[in-house]
C-alpha cells in the first residue's frame, strides 16, 4: 500500500509545472533559449500556454508568436500570461520555442530576483510543463553578462548579434546536443511565491507605424569601442542624399532605400527617421544585407544639433544590431521604446544594402475612450484630444511617468493620471493595479519606495502620503472597495509611523538623511536640490500629510471604521499648526519653509494651503487673488497646476477665465511648438541639460480639469450614486461631453446661443445634486 501511495505522489509530481532555467553562468543581463517538443492528437483539447518569468520572454510555436511581455511585478509576488495558442497549434509534433530575459539589475521598473521560468499548456489528456526534458542554453546572438544602462530607471542596453543564429526555432533543428533544463523549483512552491493570474488584460500590438527618412549622408567613426550612444554620439555626421537614390525615386524603388557602399572618407551612412508623431512600442528593422553590417540604433523624442540626442548625461539611448546574411526582419523584444525619431549609423559593411522598413510596432492598453469633452474654443479640443494622447502613450503594465526616459510607476504622477483617466477613460482595473503595485512597495521607515516595482536607494517622503488620498479617490471614483479593505491597516501604520515624527510645533520636520528626497514640484524652493542637515519643516510635507490624514479619516467614516474620529482630529490639529507656524501674517501669504536662509513663496504652497481649507473665507479670498495675479510667487509647473487650477476653480465665476487662459498660455504653447503629447515641463527637452521628456503624463491636466470643472461632474459618494453637476456655463459658449460612472455615462450639453439650458442625461441608478443657481435652467433625463 505505501509502494502505491509513492506512486501516485511521484506521478501528481510529474504533473507539476517546474521553474526552470539553466546554469547561471550569468548574474545580471542573461538570455536563454528554450525548446520544447511535444505531440498533441487531439488539437482541441490544448488552447492556453500559460507562463511566467523573470524578467520578461517572448513565446513562438511551430514558428509563430505567440506572445510576450511578463506583467510588472514584484520577485516573490509572481503572476502569469494565459496565451490562446489555437491558431498556431498542430496535430502531431509541435515545437515551443521561448526567448527568456533575466535582468537581475534592479531599476526603477524592476526589482532583482531570481532567474526562472515556468510554463504550462491547458490540456485535458496530456501533459505539457516545464521540466528537465525541456532543452536549454544561453542565447547565442544577444549579448549576456554586465552591460550598459540606458538610464538608472528604464534597464539595460540591447545588442543582438544576428550572424551568430544557428536557426534554432526551425521545426527541423536538432537540439539533442543542448543541456536539459534545470529544475529549481516548482509551481506556488518556491522562491517565486503563489502564482496568480495577470490581473489586467495584455498588451496590444499594433500594425507598425511607417517612419520616413528626413536626413541621410556619410559618417566618420571617431571612436570604435565603448558605450554605443557614446560611439553615437562622437561619430562625425556628413549630411546628403547621394546614399539613398530612393529618396529621389522612390517608385522606381518600391519605397525601399537603397544605401550604396560607403566612399574611401566614409565609415558608413546614417539615416535619421521621423514617425511624425511621438509612438511607444517595439523597434522593427527589415533589411536584405551581407553578415556582420553593424548597425547602431538611437531613439529619441526631438532632434537637436542636426541629429538623435542618444548620449545624454550618462544615459544611453541607442541599440545594436550586428546582421546575418540574406534578408532580415527583427523586433527588438523585451524592451519598449518611447520616441518620434529613429536613428541609424551603419557601418561595417562593403555591399550595397536595402532597408525595407524601420521604425515602431505600438504597443497599448486597452482602453475604451468613453469620456468625451468638446467646447466652442477650438484650441480646448485640441488639448483634451493630445492630453488623452499622452495618458494613453504613459500606461501600460502600470502608469509610467514617461515612455521615453523612464517608464517608471510614481505616486504622485499617478495620482493625476489616474484621476485624469477616469474621466477620458472610465478604466478602474488599471489604476486599481497600479496602486496595488505600489502599497507593495512598504519599506521598513514606513515609505513607499520611489517607484514600482523597484528597489530604490531614495524615496520622496509625500509621494508615499499621496498615496493614501490616491487610494480615497479610487474609492471614490470606482465605487470599489477592495483596496481601502487590503489596505487599510497599512494606511493606518504609514500615518501613525510620520505622525510620530512629529515634534513640539506639531508638525514633520523634512527628513534630512539623504535616502529622503524632500522633492515636491520641479521648481526653485521645492524640488529639493538643496540639501540642509539642521532641523527644518516645509509648508508642502505637512499639507500633503494633512491631506493624507484627513483622506484616511474620510475612508474610516466611509466604511464604519472606529478611528475616523481619531483622523479627524489628528487633522484639525495639524491644520492649526501648519496656519500658525507657516502663515506671514504680514505677506497674507505661507512661506515654503521655517529655513530663514531663502525665504520663498510659491504658487503652489498657496494652492495646497487653499485645498487644505487652512484659513478663514476671507483670508482665502485674498489668496486666491494672489495666487491668480502670481507676481510674486514662484510659479507651479504644468503638472502641480492641477492644484492651482482645482483651488481657484472653488471659485469659478470670479477666477475661470484666468484658469481657461492660463491652460491655453501652456498648453498652447506646446501645440505651438508642434507637441503631438504634452512636456514634463515648460521648457520641454531643454530641461534637466536636454533630458527633458515630451509625453509625460503628469501634464494630461486639462482632461481633468475640463471635465470636471468645466462640465462640473463630481462624485460625492462612492462610484457616483450620488454626484453633482455644476458646471461653468458662463465661460463657454457651447460645451458637451460624456463622464464615465460604474453605472454608465453621464452626458450633458448647453448652447448659450441657442436657449441657455443645461441638458442632463444620467444612470437611473444615480442621484443627481444640481446647485440653485441653475433653478430651471436643467432639463433632466434619466436612462
Amino acid at each position: 500500500m505505501e509502494d502505491v501511495l509513492k506512486q501516485k505522489r511521484a506521478k501528481k509530481a510529474f504533473k507539476i509545472p517546474k521553474w526552470i532555467w539553466g546554469k547561471n553562468e550569468f548574474e545580471e543581463n542573461h538570455w536563454i533559449e528554450i525548446r520544447k517538443t511535444f505531440s498533441i492528437e487531439n488539437i482541441g483539447e490544448c488552447v492556453v500556454l500559460n507562463i511566467s518569468v523573470d524578467t520578461d520572454y517572448c513565446a513562438w510555436l511551430n514558428g509563430q508568436f505567440i506572445g510576450t511581455g511578463q506583467f510588472s511585478d514584484y520577485p516573490r509576488d509572481k503572476h502569469y500570461d494565459s496565451l490562446n495558442i489555437i491558431s498556431a497549434l498542430k496535430k502531431g509534433t509541435n515545437i515551443l520555442c521561448l526567448l527568456a530575459f533575466y535582468q537581475g539589475r534592479s531599476t526603477s521598473r524592476y526589482r532583482k530576483g531570481k532567474a526562472g521560468l515556468i510554463f504550462w499548456l491547458d490540456c485535458k489528456t496530456v501533459f505539457i510543463i516545464s521540466d528537465k526534458f525541456s532543452k536549454i542554453r544561453t542565447s547565442l546572438t544577444y549579448f549576456n553578462g554586465p552591460t550598459d544602462l540606458v538610464t538608472p530607471q528604464l534597464g539595460l542596453v540591447i545588442t543582438n548579434t544576428a550572424n551568430l543564429d544557428d536557426n534554432w526555432m526551425q521545426a527541423n533543428y536538432d537540439d539533442s546536443d543542448w543541456p536539459d533544463a534545470l529544475e529549481i523549483g516548482t509551481q506556488n512552491d518556491s522562491f517565486w511565491g503563489l502564482l496568480s493570474p495577470r490581473p489586467l488584460p495584455k498588451l496590444l500590438i499594433k500594425d507598425a507605424v511607417q517612419a520616413n527618412v528626413i536626413k541621410t549622408g556619410g559618417l566618420i567613426r571617431k571612436k570604435s569601442s565603448g558605450i554605443i550612444a557614446e560611439i553615437m554620439a562622437n561619430d562625425k555626421l556628413m549630411p546628403d542624399v547621394r546614399h539613398i537614390p530612393s529618396m529621389l525615386d522612390k517608385e522606381r524603388t518600391e519605397s525601399k532605400f537603397i544605401i550604396a557602399p560607403p566612399q574611401d572618407s566614409e565609415d558608413g551612412v546614417f539615416l535619421i527617421l521621423d514617425m511624425g508623431a511621438e509612438v511607444f512600442g517595439y523597434l522593427e528593422i527589415e533589411l536584405t544585407c551581407e553578415s556582420g553590417v553593424v548597425i547602431d540604433i538611437a531613439h529619441g523624442e526631438h532632434i537637436f544639433d542636426g541629429r538623435v540626442r542618444c548620449s545624454i548625461q550618462g544615459r544611453n539611448f541607442a541599440d545594436r544590431y550586428i546582421s546575418k546574411s540574406g534578408y532580415q526582419k527583427w523586433q527588438m523584444p523585451i524592451r519598449r521604446l518611447g520616441c518620434r525619431y529613429i536613428e541609424l549609423h551603419i557601418t561595417n559593411y562593403a555591399e550595397s544594402l536595402i532597408i525595407h522598413y524601420v521604425g515602431i510596432s505600438p504597443v497599448a492598453y486597452p482602453v475604451i475612450h468613453r469620456g468625451r469633452f468638446r467646447c466652442s474654443e477650438e484650441i480646448y479640443n485640441r488639448i483634451y484630444e493630445v492630453s488623452k494622447r499622452t495618458l494613453e502613450l504613459c500606461m501600460h503594465e502600470h502608469y509610467e511617468d514617461c515612455p521615453w526616459r523612464e517608464q517608471a510607476l510614481y505616486a504622485m504622477d499617478s495620482r493625476i493620471q489616474a484621476l485624469c483617466g477616469y474621466y477620458a477613460f472610465g478604466e478602474y482595473d488599471f489604476p486599481e493595479e497600479s496602486l496595488r503595485l505600489l502599497g507593495k512597495g512598504l519599506r521598513d521607515d514606513g515609505f513607499l519606495e520611489l517607484t514600482a516595482p523597484a528597489e530604490v536607494p531614495i524615496t520622496i517622503p509625500c509621494f508615499s502620503m499621496v498615496w493614501i488620498t490616491e487610494i480615497l479617490q479610487h474609492y471614490f471614483y470606482s465605487g470599489n472597495r477592495k483596496l481601502v479593505d487590503e489596505f487599510l491597516p497599512q494606511m493606518k501604520y504609514m500615518l501613525n509611523s510620520y505622525m510620530s515624527d512629529i515634534d513640539i510645533t506639531g508638525l514633520m520636520p523634512i527628513l534630512s538623511d539623504p535616502k529622503y528626497w524632500n522633492y515636491y514640484e520641479w521648481s526653485p524652493g521645492l524640488d529639493g536640490c538643496v540639501r540642509t542637515d539642521e532641523k527644518t519643516f516645509h509648508c508642502c510635507l505637512n499639507l500633503f500629510l494633512l491631506e493624507a490624514v484627513d483622506a484616511l479619516g474620510q475612508i474610516c467614516s466611509l466604511i464604519g471604521d472606529r478611528d475616523a474620529e481619531h483622523w479627524y482630529l489628528k487633522g484639525h490639529e495639524l491644520r492649526k499648526n501648519i496656519k500658525q507656524v507657516f502663515f506671514d501674517s504680514e505677506r497674507k501669504l505661507f512661506k515654503n519653509s521655517t529655513s530663514g536662509r531663502d525665504e520663498q513663496f510659491s504658487q503652489l504652497t498657496q494652492a495646497l494651503a487653499l485645498l487644505q481649507n487652512i484659513c478663514n473665507p476671507q483670508q482665502s479670498s485674498e489668496l486666491k487673488a494672489v495666487v491668480a495675479n502670481n507676481v510674486t510667487l514662484v510659479p507651479a509647473t504644468l503638472s502641480m497646476s492641477m492644484f492651482v487650477y482645482e483651488a481657484l476653480l472653488n471659485d469659478p465665476v470670479e477666477f475661470g477665465q484666468f484658469v481657461l487662459k492660463d491652460i491655453c498660455r501652456k498648453w498652447g504653447y506646446m501645440l505651438d511648438q508642434e507637441a503631438t503629447s504634452f512636456w514634463e515641463t515648460i521648457k520641454g527637452q531643454a530641461d534637466f541639460d536636454g533630458a527633458g521628456s515630451l509625453c509625460h503624463g503628469w501634464s494630461a491636466v486639462p482632461v481633468y480639469i475640463f471635465q470636471s470643472h468645466l462640465l462640473g461632474v463630481k462624485p460625492l459618494t462612492p462610484g457616483f450614486k450620488q454626484f453633482i453637476v455644476n458646471p461653468a456655463m458662463h465661460l463657454l459658449d457651447y460645451a458637451e461631453g460624456t463622464v464615465p460612472t460604474p453605472s454608465g455615462d453621464i452626458k450633458l450639453h448647453w448652447n448659450n446661443s441657442n436657449d441657455c439650458k443645461l441638458y442632463l442625461q444620467y444612470p437611473a441608478d444615480l442621484q443627481v445634486q444640481v446647485p440653485r443657481h441653475l433653478g430651471n435652467k436643467i432639463i433632466f433625463e434619466k436612462i
